[in-house]
């Protein structure tokens, strides 16, 4: 089979992988500890994590097995550790605070799993690769996974820490790793000789890095695909490709933009001299690499043959790429250190054009890994590197053909330059418009009230998911239409919603209602309802199912599905709708739908929560809230949290309330549910760490019940417990439930709520924020609970029946992790419960751990979906 063969054959599957064991593999005779420092070359890389996967087809031998293959390859693995020893170890900081690495024999991770899916499925690698098939978050140095796939493929990957491992290094592990598995011994020995790239001389300083990579919001829209192409000609192959992509780069820029490109080159055979000889640079493992830039204007690139671009390509690079380059750049290192330092590609980014990298990764040589039942089918690069800026590896494929295995990680955009994109589903987007109340509104101001004011701009997603009505006569554009009308109806009482939010003169928001209205998105996804994998939001919900960014106060999606099913989405400004609002408005538009009226009228009356008098009533409520940063902190985590959605029986439920409570102490749902969680959540801290919970409180029963239950609007507070991680995890759950019970105690009266009232008026115009937002996990895991089950999930019938599931979809940008149980839509109302949850990947893999047989991933089976 071709590697042409196995693009083709990629369908838009979804599917789960199943964690068999996770260890730790060490050397197989004790090693000395010992400490290696990283080089000047090793020291221009920040922590990123680039994996290589290699896809292996079932054995022809019907006698191997999955699980003789993973002893053969572990115990190669363990005589290998011996002569690469510091992959091993673990990276620490140095007493001058540059990284090193500690060599203690800690082990590489080596991780068994199975994936319900067949070779001739796999597809996408931001949804297929990674988190299943290689690690998203790896925990040491190197990270091995072996992957059996449904049809008895398998798929192994390795992902390492680039300050220690580059392109030329892995490769050199991964055919030494191959030797070993088949012959027992290695032919190429590999040095770690650091003195090999000392410093001459200091030299002149440029640029030093900031203490993070510079953040963008546009780092989350970059994408991953993976090509099949072949040889080029002209110049090298090399030169000819990456000249062709700049070109094509060029021609997604903007007017008067420049656009520029990178090229990873290594400097091994550019070092040898009479010090270095090629043997011993050969066998060096480490980072020699340099990343030489070019930037020309875009519409020049775009205008002139790609010829005289490939000509630019290797002028720059003959021109930069030298012995005295590479050895300037070890000495510019030396003047710098120990600042952070970074090549100035990644630290511009985007900000004067398109930008991308391009790595030759035909170093690696595909059809040598066979580490006894053949050689893979397929090998690639999965490295979304998490800056503002594209980037592209070129493998060889396994067949020795000439042909490539291109990796690209660029903007969806850019992408649409390639022939053949593939994608897991796409969206259309067919009509997008501002839909007004359907009668003249009067103009107004509504000012925030001071709960609101607590809350910074975020944006919560909700979404119903509806099968194919029954109804033959029920089509799409019919039901895009009632849903329109009544919408345009609910807008009199609901005004607020079709406005704006404005800043007022003393600088704080307020609404500017003037009947602007509400954003109404009309789309279609090209994929079937039992083929929606709900269990994974960040790949089928973000961006698709609702809107990444709203351009209102509310933003409404209507999705038609390929088989005949929608998803009705709302997506939020949380500065003026909670939870039990944003339940009120969804429930009043299917009553608005199916009779034309709302039984209940919505109250936007501002002075039910004024302050009784100035100052600071209780001061422990500046523990729970403080005056916000300019912007909510940013760190690399953030994109390291991941989505998921999952199913809880309802007798599951009842079985952990049952072990939450105590006689006399009968616990709620949400105190078990919540008090499980954070005594899961410590598990996946640090030794000495503490753990916090935040649970969202609503305050309108503790006000006044008869006036608040139609006030429309925040009345939240998010108190928060803390306690030593190493505490939760040895109690029982009865305990923990009860230390929710006792921190939630005293916050759940008027006079508290009250008292955050005026406390937020002693601060004003200053804006405010919950501590647990702006602190994140400074300390430990952190996360918010939020219960959901005010949702009636089973009264969102528009005229063709309740849906079959809605959730909530909220990564909110904050270092702390966010939880929201819905109810199940049942007709028999049986309290099943839908799980949102937005955590760091290695928490999430610990709750599955801890609560695998209460938690379930949301699919087909737990919707009991017909089979359309």
């Amino acid at each position: 089979m071709a590697v042409k063969d196995i693009v083709d054959a990629a369908d838009n599957g979804e599917f789960d992988v199943e964690i068999g064991r996770k260890e730790l593999v060490t050397a197989d005779s004790p090693l000395p500890e010992s400490w290696l420092p990283l080089s000047n070359l090793d020291l221009l890389l920040p922590p990123l994590y680039p994996s290589f996967f290699f896809v292996y087809e079932k054995p022809i031998d019907v006698h191997l097995k999955v699980q003789s293959m993973i002893i053969t390859l572990k115990r190669a693995l363990s005589k290998l550790i011996i002569p690469y020893f510091p992959l091993a170890g673990e990276v620490v900081t140095s007493p001058t605070g540059e990284p090193e690495i500690h060599c203690n024999n800690n082990g590489v991770e080596f991780i068994e799993a199975y994936a319900d899916i067949e070779l001739r499925d796999l597809h996408h690698p931001d949804t297929s690769v990674v988190g299943k098939l290689v690690l998203k978050r790896p925990t040491a140095i190197l990270c091995l996974q072996v992957t059996e796939l449904k049809c008895g493929g398998t798929v192994l990957s390795c992902t390492l820490d680039h300050r220690v491992s580059d392109g030329y290094s892995a490769k050199m592990f991964l055919d030494a790793w191959a030797e070993m598995a088949t012959s027992g011994t290695i032919s190429v020995t590999p040095t770690f000789r650091r003195s090999l790239l000392s410093p001459r001389r200091l030299g002149l300083p440029d640029k030093v890095a900031p203490p993070a990579l510079p953040y963008t919001s546009r780092a989350h829209e970059y994408v991953g695909r993976i090509y099949s192409s072949s040889h080029g000609t002209k110049r090298t192959k090399f030169e000819a490709f990456s000249g062709c992509l700049w070109r094509a780069m060029a021609k997604s820029a903007g007017d008067g933009e420049t656009c520029q490109m990178g090229v990873v080159v290594d400097g091994r055979t550019r070092l040898v001299d009479d010090v270095r000889s090629m043997d011993t640079m050969a066998r060096y493992y480490g980072n020699v690499l340099s990343l030489p830039y070019s930037e020309s204007e875009a519409n020049e690139l775009t205008t002139k043959p790609l010829s005289w671009v490939a000509d630019q390509v290797h002028e720059f690079l003959e021109s930069i790429v030298t012995t005295d380059h590479f050895l300037g750049l070890v000495d510019w290192v030396e003047a710098h250190k120990p600042h952070q330092l970074m090549t100035s590609l990644v630290y511009k980014g985007t900000m004067e054009g398109p930008s991308f990298t391009v790595s030759n990764g035909r170093v690696f040589q595909p059809s040598k890994l066979d580490f006894g039942w053949g050689k893979p089918i397929l090998g690639s690069c999965y490295f979304p590197w998490g800056v503002d800026s594209g980037y592209v590896m070129l493998m060889p494929s396994p067949f020795r053909d000439g042909d490539w295995v291109v990796y690209m990680h660029l903007f969806n955009h850019q992408l649409d330059v390639v022939e053949a994109e593939l994608s897991d589903f796409d969206v259309e987007v067919r009509r997008k418009e501002l839909v007004t109340a359907d009668s003249p509104l009067p103009e107004s101001w509504l000012p925030l009230s001071n709960l609101d004011l607590l809350l910074p701009p975020l944006y919560p997603s909700f979404f119903f998911v509806y099968e194919k009505p029954i109804h033959a006569h029920l089509k799409f554009q019919s039901m895009i239409s009632a849903l329109k009308k009544a919408l345009s109806k609910l807008l009199i009482p609901y005004f607020p919603l079709a406005g704006e939010v404005v800043a007022s003169p003393t600088g704080e928001p307020e609404i500017h209602s003037k009947n602007n209205g509400v954003e109404f998105i009309e789309a279609y996804a090209d994929i079937e309802l039992r083929n929606l994998d709900l269990h994974h939001p960040d790949a089928s919900v973000a961006g698709k199912l609702v809107p990444r960014r709203a351009s209102a106060v509310l933003c409404l999606q209507v999705t038609e599905l390929k088989c005949g099913a929608m998803v009705v989405a709302c997506f939020q400004d949380h500065r003026l709708t909670d939870g039990y609002s944003a339940n009120m408005f969804l429930e009043a538009w299917a009553e608005m739908t199916t009779s034309g009226t709302i039984s209940v009228t919505p109250t936007f009356r501002r002075s039910l929560l004024s302050p009784r008098r100035l100052g600071l009533p209780d001061k422990s409520l500046n523990d729970l809230y403080r005056v916000a940063p300019p912007a909510l902190p940013c760190t690399p985590r953030l994109q390291e949290y991941v989505g998921r959605i999952y199913y809880m029986k309802a007798e599951a439920m009842a079985s952990l309330q049952a072990l939450a409570s105590s006689p006399g102490s009968k616990r709620t749902k949400a105190e078990a549910f919540s008090g499980c969680l954070w005594k899961a959540l410590a598990k996946s801290g640090s030794k000495g760490e503490s753990c916090k919970m935040a649970v969202t409180v609503n305050g309108r029963t503790r006000l006044s019940a008869d006036a608040m239950a139609r006030y429309y609007g925040n009345v939240l507070s998010l108190p928060y417990g803390e306690l030593n991680a190493n505490e939760l995890k040895r109690r029982p759950l009865s305990w923990v439930a009860d230390q929710v019970h006792d921190f939630l105690r005293p916050i759940l009266t008027k006079d508290r709520f009250q008292d955050l009232v005026d406390w937020v008026e002693g601060h004003r115009p200053h804006p405010l924020i919950a501590s647990l937002v702006c602190n994140g996990a400074k300390k430990g895991p952190s996360f918010a609970f939020s219960s959901g089950r005010i949702f009636q999930t089973n009264t969102l019938d528009f005229g063709w029946g309740r849906p079959v599931v809605g959730s909530c979809y909220f990564p909110w940008g904050a270092d702390s992790g966010y939880v929201m149980p819905m109810p199940m839509p049942s007709p028999s109302a049986n309290e099943d419960w839908v799980v949102y949850m937005h955590l760091l990947k290695h928490q999430l893999d610990v709750v599955e751990a801890e609560l695998g047989d209460i938690l379930h991933p949301l699919n087909l089976d737990h919707l009991q979906l017909l089979q359309h």
